[in-house]
């Protein structure tokens, strides 16, 4: 698949997944004016920070795992939209700086572990660099 065939497969799912949940989320988009956009519970709107995500919670997303920089998160192990099913983030140039997030368009879950986990696209794995699938996610499973 090419990159834009990946984001249109994940943004059909979210059209999809944000229909099915209307009654108990509202969507959201990223602070930082990027890509990224929310679902969240409503009531739990004001839990989207740099320090987590709310429970029950998804993210539809072109970029996971990086540390942000001191500035945003004084947490400077924190990562950053962490996801599970991707691969770990680049290393950070200097102490005080952002890394690189990890390019991979999928749709994921927040779950009981404080962690994301993709329901629909891209998942990572081993260690090899191109050892990556494509999950194809089920909105009727949510």
């Amino acid at each position: 698949m090419t990159v834009e065939e990946k984001r249109e497969s994940c943004e059909n799912y979210w059209k999809q997944l944000c229909e099915k949940l209307k009654e108990t989320h509202v969507e959201m988009a990223s602070c930082n004016k990027d890509v990224s956009r929310y679902l969240v519970p409503k009531g739990t709107e004001d839990q989207v920070t740099y320090y987590g995500k709310p429970r029950d919670s998804y993210r539809i997303s072109d970029h996971w795992n990086w540390k942000t920089s001191i500035k945003k998160c004084s947490d400077p192990h924190y990562v950053q939209c962490y996801n599970k099913s991707i691969r770990m983030m680049h290393r950070r140039k200097a102490p005080e700086l952002a890394s690189k997030g990890v390019v991979a368009w999928c749709v994921a879950y927040y779950g009981e572990d404080d962690a994301y986990h993709t329901v629909h696209g891209a998942e990572y794995l081993g260690n090899h660099k191109r050892n990556w699938s494509w999950k194809e996610g089920c909105v009727e499973d949510i």
